[in-house]
């Protein structure tokens, strides 16, 4: 490669760079800066005694290779000391892996290992050597057992660790105490346990905190968060809220302005104070809670105080009482679940387009919700998702109740139809309103509608629709287009009559068919070129058979030969 003695970056990704990688020809370019060796089959650098290395190298990256460990610090001082940035991930290593033996790379700032086997806890010796590091990775390593407690104080500069998907256990070592310059610690997917206390307190630049799936226990009170003025992101789901033994720090106003907070319980958590530093926190943009079980009725003051909230997720948070509207508009709002609670009352029927005009998903299942559906929830232009679903909500739907104004999604693109609706387990009534054309997934069932199926029911972009358990009568409707998106069909404990519509045999991907309890008559199509798994035609007046490989249930006494 002489005669490229100018040239600063250099791609070399991709090739079958043999395992012993001589590297005369790169010495001799002594301006490059950037170095791109990944997804190769290097083991090693071989040079001649006395060469020069390339002393401007800044960036290198050996992804996708299978290092010896046990040679590395020799390899890497082959190229350069000067390294800032070294990526080794994806790797497959060869011997043992240690960070002290990269401490000749005085410069090095970011160290990623991510995806790569063959790391041990043993990679940890020495770890305070690399008193220049900004950035370590090791994410999805699967390296096991409790985190050495060894010389993490001296990483003093550290501004972002990440152990994320891999099998520690144990608590976190005393000895993070000193790296007060960490701004983001990723220890998500993991097995660690015990209580934060001062091994997180003393980390006061630190702004994004990931704990999700561990087996931590985090006091209600956020106590040892107190003095964290940088923090920002909490991403804790899947681990433990537990009492806090020292009420006195219920009151305690936090020096952190948080955007996200998300700590759903692994468990639910019974009877425990919503962490009263939430009333002064005034930028979420994001807050969730589910599985966390509040003592009093709804805190609707935490939607008053957080007029910037895209999401709020209160699932299963034992929440009582009548849903109220904030006083002001929440207008980034999308995503709003408060299903699995006890709330009492009906939907408001008035101004929710206007407090909440942005809403994208609804979940409001599993309540104690009465009265009808507001004709303004249901024509919200941007809505995609409700889920009404086992509830006590009744009367007739209106016609039109769904139908939103085409006009204004063509002019303005501001209106979007239904995605999923789900209204199932209620006591609605009467015939079934007009579909949504862009409606994929429709679960009516177990109500009191009647009267028929909208004939057009199968000729817009239905994936899955559930009916059953209801007074329907009439024929099944037809296909207006031979094939369609169906996967799912559940029409059971109706009153529908007539044959089984053909087309029905003749639907790639129909995976599940449940019409049994009707009163349907004729010969059982042939579904020789479905991907059926499941057929359910018992209690009808059905005559012929079903191929023999798919899972089906018919009643002898019903079916004739």
């Amino acid at each position: 490669m002489e005669g490229f003695t100018s040239l600063k970056e250099l791609n070399l990704a991709g090739n079958q760079l043999s395992s012993d990688l001589h590297i005369e020809g790169l010495l001799t370019m002594s301006r490059l800066t950037n170095l791109d060796l990944s997804d190769n089959k290097i083991h090693s650098f071989v040079t001649h005694q006395g060469s020069k290395s390339l002393s401007r190298l800044d960036v290198l990256t050996l992804d996708g290779n299978m290092i010896d460990g046990d040679i590395l610090r020799e390899s890497l001082q082959a190229l350069s000391s000067s390294i800032r940035k070294l990526s080794m991930c994806n790797n497959i290593f060869k011997g043992t892996i240690v960070a002290g033996d990269l401490y000749n790379l005085r410069n090095l700032e970011y160290l990623r290992l991510d995806g790569s086997s063959n790391v041990k806890n043993e990679f940890f010796k020495s770890i305070g050597n690399l008193t220049s590091l900004k950035v370590l990775s090791l994410a999805n390593c699967h390296i096991n057992d409790t985190l050495p407690t060894t010389d993490w104080f001296k990483l003093k500069n550290l501004e972002e660790l990440d152990l994320s998907q891999n099998l520690f256990v144990g608590p976190l070592p005393l000895s993070f105490l000193n790296m007060t310059s960490i701004q983001k610690l990723e220890l998500s997917q993991n097995q660690f346990s015990g209580k934060f206390d001062s091994n997180i307190a003393t980390l006061t630049s630190l702004e994004y905190f990931g704990f999700t799936e561990n087996q931590f226990e985090v006091l209600v009170s956020f106590r040892p968060f107190f003095n964290l003025s940088n923090l920002k992101f909490i991403y804790g789901e899947r681990n433990k809220v537990i009492l806090d033994l020292q009420p006195s720090m219920q009151t305690w106003i936090p020096k952190f302005q948080l955007q996200v907070l998300s700590l759903p319980s692994m468990i639910v958590t019974h009877s425990l104070p919503l962490p009263r530093f939430l009333l002064h926190q005034n930028n979420l943009t994001s807050l969730d809670f589910s599985n966390y079980w509040f003592e009093g009725g709804f805190p609707h003051w935490l939607l008053e105080n957080n007029t910037k909230l895209s999401e709020a997720l209160l699932r299963n948070c034992s929440l009582s009482g009548t849903m109220q509207l904030p006083l002001r508009s929440l207008s980034g709002l999308q995503r709003l679940d408060v299903s699995d609670n006890t709330i009492i009352g009906e939907i408001p029927s008035k101004n929710m387009s206007v407090v909440y005009p942005n809403l994208v998903y609804v979940n409001m299942s599993r309540n104690h919700i009465q009265g009808s559906i507001p004709r303004e929830l249901g024509q919200m232009k941007l809505l995609r998702e409700l889920d009404l679903s086992y509830n006590q909500l009744s009367g007739e739907i209106p016609e039109d109740m769904f139908k939103k104004d085409m006009n204004l999604y063509i002019r303005n693109q501001l209106s979007y139809q239904l995605y999923v609706l789900i209204l199932s387990n209620n006591k609605f009534e009467g015939p079934v309103f007009t579909i949504p054309t862009d409606l994929q997934y429709l679960s009516l069932n177990d109500n009191n509608f009647s009267g028929e199926l909208p004939s057009n029911i199968f000729d817009i972009s239905i994936i899955s629709l559930d009916v059953s358990n209801n007074h329907l009568v009439g024929k099944i409707p037809s296909f207006g287009k031979t094939i369609s998106n169906l996967m799912e069909l559940r029409m059971s404990n109706n009153s529908f009559e007539g044959f089984i519509p053909l087309e029905l045999a003749q639907q790639p991907y129909l995976l599940y068919l449940d019409l049994s309890q009707n009163h349907l008559t004729g010969i059982v199509p042939s579904f020789l070129n479905s991907s059926l798994k499941f057929i359910h035609l018992s209690n009808n007046h059905l005559i012929g058979s079903v191929k023999e490989n798919v899972q089906w249930k018919l009643s002898c006494s019903d079916v004739r030969p």
